[in-house]
Formats: C-alpha cells, sequence, structure tokens
C-alpha cells in the first residue's frame, strides 16, 4: 500500500483574501482525497476562512520569548523556525499531545514575500516546492531588488503556478520552464444549474478595487 501523501500550504494568514480562499478550498480537496495536510500561516486573525476537519492549523510566527534583539534578529528567527516546521513539521495539536513529526512531500505557498520564504527555507530539504504569484507580478514584486530575489530565487523551485501568460511572460526562461497556468480552484458549493429563462439585463462584478487588480 502506497504511503499517504503530506502537503504543507504556507501563507502568511487566512483572513479573508483570494488566495487565502483558494487555499483553504485546496486544503480541503487534497483532505477529502487521502492526503494529510496542514495549513502553515505565521499569523491567526479575526474573521478567517474555516479550515474543515482533519486539516492541521500551524502558526510560525515567534513567540515572545522566541524575539530577539532588532529586526534582523527577529527575521533570521522566524526563518529557522519556518523551517524546522517544514523540516519536521511538528504539529502542536493539543496541549495534552506530544509533538508529532511529519516531513512534507510538497510545500505550496502564495504572495510577495511568502514565496521567498518558502523557498530559501525548504531548500536542501527533503520536500519540494511550488510558488504561486497570483497576481501581477509587477505589483506583487514592486521593487528592483524583489523582482531581482523572484527572478533568482524562482529558478529553485520545483515549480510555479501562474494564472495569466502576460505574469509567465515576466519571467526569465529559466523560471517559465517550470511554469504553468492555472486557474483560480472553485469549490463546487458555488456552481449552480444554468438559468434558461428570461432575466433583466444587469452585469454585476465583485471584487477589491485596489491597483493590481
Amino acid at each position: 500500500m502506497a504511503e499517504k501523501k503530506t502537503i504543507a500550504f504556507y501563507c502568511s494568514s487566512l483572513t479573508k483574501g483570494g488566495a487565502e480562499r483558494v487555499f483553504a478550498n485546496l486544503a480541503e480537496y487534497f483532505t477529502g482525497k487521502g492526503y494529510t495536510v496542514y495549513m502553515v500561516t505565521q499569523y491567526q486573525q479575526e474573521d478567517e476562512y474555516r479550515l474543515k476537519p482533519g486539516i492541521t492549523r500551524i502558526l510560525s510566527d515567534i513567540t515572545p520569548e522566541e524575539e530577539k534583539n532588532g529586526r534582523i534578529g527577529n527575521f533570521f528567527a522566524r526563518f529557522f523556525k519556518l523551517r524546522n516546521i517544514f523540516k519536521n513539521l511538528k504539529a502542536y495539536r493539543d496541549v495534552r499531545e506530544w509533538y508529532k513529526k511529519i516531513k512534507p512531500d510538497i510545500v505550496f505557498s502564495c504572495n510577495g514575500k511568502n514565496n521567498f520564504m518558502a523557498q530559501c527555507t525548504s531548500m536542501g530539504l527533503h520536500c519540494k516546492t511550488v510558488v504561486s504569484v497570483v497576481a501581477d507580478p509587477k505589483m506583487e514584486y514592486p521593487t528592483g531588488l524583489m523582482r531581482l530575489l523572484a527572478k533568482v530565487l524562482f529558478r529553485f523551485a520545483d515549480g510555479i503556478v501562474f494564472q495569466t501568460k502576460e505574469a509567465m511572460d515576466f519571467f526569465p526562461k529559466a523560471v517559465r520552464k517550470k511554469g504553468v497556468i492555472l486557474p483560480n480552484s472553485l469549490n463546487p458549493q458555488f456552481i449552480r444549474e444554468r438559468f434558461e429563462g428570461e432575466r433583466e439585463k444587469k452585469i454585476v462584478a465583485g471584487g477589491r478595487l485596489g491597483d493590481n487588480k
């Protein structure tokens, strides 16, 4: 019998947003397919998407006891804590349980700096890393340094998910050859039967009025 695969999703939090909604959908889908799924987030905030039973939540932010002197020290504290999570995936699932070690087979990340952290902290480990560029890369990586980091670091990813050809074309060939264009996932509960009758000619659009939209 094949060993059950383990997937770790990584993002900042599960507060309401498109990428976070997609990750919650994918976590539910893979759990239903028999995968062991972990949702690793840096923060936990109010009004977050709910995770289905069977998906373990892990917070990667440092505690007050783990804080160092200065921003640089705290950055490295967060870096190595996240790396140890991907290395051993120690999930303190309940205060009454001992630490449980599970090594992820794949780490999925999304959004800006999260992709940098996921790629850097998982390098040299046993797991594969897939980063996703879910917005206009010119907006997601607005500075020259961030664009350089994206174009260099993503060469070492095992896969990159884009949503449009234009986003893929922003990157050099070494990155594009590892990429695939995929639309956002959609939970089947939002799909209704096609309406065949007459209706008012109204167009309704919903979304966030941000520059990158």
